[in-house]
């Protein structure tokens, strides 16, 4: 009877130090992850921080862009003009670079919901920042591939012996997005 009960009795020693450890092992893990959770989300805001001036440089050279179109954009004024208009896309491509380059990170950790709301309005900011940018770009590059092939086209017709201008690509997308995915392609068609 007393081997009966060692048996048992340490049995249920094994269970208890079991139970222990997968529950010490359990808290651990749950710590390391929530100590992870909270280093994202604050390092979320900061990359935001970084994020939201390119957003506000990408509005302000659109505006530029769009005033030169109004003032540069003429076909008889081209060659004029060519260097202002090729260094001003050039500057628009390397500017939405620097926005899709600051957004690795943010593009990473905002697919997800956070215990903290700050953290979520965030992100939200971010996705719908980043999908403004991305798609007003691709408008604005078919805008201006239009314009290089009104002005290219106008070159042969006239019988025009200059360099034609080149068209800008846009190898990020192929297509708008929906970054946000609330429907909508805020920026595009």
């Amino acid at each position: 009877m007393k081997k009966k009960w060692l048996i048992i009795s340490s049995i249920i020693i094994v269970i208890v130090i079991g139970i222990v450890a997968m529950s010490a092992i359990f808290i651990k893990n749950f710590n390391a992850d929530r100590e992870k959770t909270l280093k994202i989300m604050d390092e979320i805001k900061e990359k935001y921080k970084e994020f939201s001036p390119l957003v506000e440089a990408f509005s302000e050279e659109r505006t530029k862009l769009y005033n030169a179109k109004e003032e540069l954009f003429f076909l008889e004024t081209v060659e004029e003009n060519k260097d202002a208009i090729v260094n001003l896309m050039i500057g628009y491509n390397d500017l939405v670079m620097s926005v899709y380059n600051s957004s690795e990170f943010l593009q990473k950790n905002c697919m997800r919901k956070y215990s903290n709301a700050s953290t979520n309005n965030t992100c939200t900011l971010f996705k719908q920042g980043y999908e403004a940018v991305m798609n007003y770009y691709m408008t604005d590059v078919a805008m201006y591939n239009e314009f290089v092939s009104e002005y290219n086209m106008w070159l042969t017709e006239n019988g025009v012996e200059l360099e034609p201008l080149s068209e800008q690509q846009f190898s990020l997308y192929d297509s708008y997005i929906d970054y946000d995915q609330d429907g909508s392609y805020l920026g595009g068609k």
